[in-house]
């Protein structure tokens, strides 16, 4: 019979051949996994904290932002982020994208403001005891909707401002499904062709929406 003429390294004769083959594929499919595309999209950020206040001038890319206790703070937002804090208060200076703000003991402040995309956005903001204020550009086109809840055991009395026309309405019995009885204030409307979907929930704090409306 001829000899067998095909050329192995000598690590891939005898019965390490097969060993030393897949070793090499695997060492091919990792390092494909670590290369990065040409063009790929940067990585959106992502900050989580056990506590201690969080301060970004300028998020391009969008990402997550996260602290176990204290404020967030971020300048200018161009791309979808998710902030939270356990305890403190979040505020936004600029936003042309979606936004999603909660706390579970602060106040909440927002601008949104007209981008280059005509994309539609959702922001939703959450306290679960703080003030929340929202500003928007005039005729910001979107379909808003406001709950305002307040428990039994607060004196102070609390109320949704805007000057867009919502149409507002109040709960008239005590809830006591979550706990402490509370009331509640609702908020609606539709500007435009209400693309943006806007969410706000706060308990025992006012909520105000900063905006003018060609239309009434």
């Amino acid at each position: 019979m001829p000899k067998d003429l095909t050329c192995r390294p000598p690590f891939l004769r005898g019965p390490l051949a097969i060993v030393g083959i897949v070793t090499i594929v695997a060492i091919v499919v990792l390092a494909g996994a670590f290369a990065t595309p040409a063009g790929a999209l940067p990585d959106r950020l992502k900050v989580v904290q056990m506590g201690g206040d969080i301060d970004y001038p300028d998020v391009p890319d969008g990402g997550t932002f996260k602290t176990m206790g204290g404020n967030i703070h971020i300048g200018k937002v161009h791309n979808d982020v998710d902030l939270t804090t356990m305890g403190g208060n979040v505020e936004i200076d600029s936003a042309d994208a979606s936004v999603k703000a909660t706390t579970m003991g602060g106040n909440i402040e927002a601008t949104l403001v007209r981008g280059p995309s005509p994309a539609e956005h959702d922001i939703t903001l959450s306290s679960l005891g703080g003030e929340i204020i929202l500003t928007v550009p005039k005729d910001y086109p979107m379909t808003i909707n406001v709950e305002l809840a307040y428990t039994k055991s607060n004196d102070k009395s609390f109320k949704i401002t805007d000057n867009l026309g919502l149409e507002q309405s109040a709960s008239k019995e005590w809830d006591n499904w979550h706990g402490t009885a509370r009331k509640y204030l609702y908020a609606k409307g539709r500007i435009g062709n209400g693309q943006n979907q806007v969410t706000i929930k706060t308990i025992n704090g006012d909520v105000t929406i900063k905006g003018e409306r060609s239309q009434l």
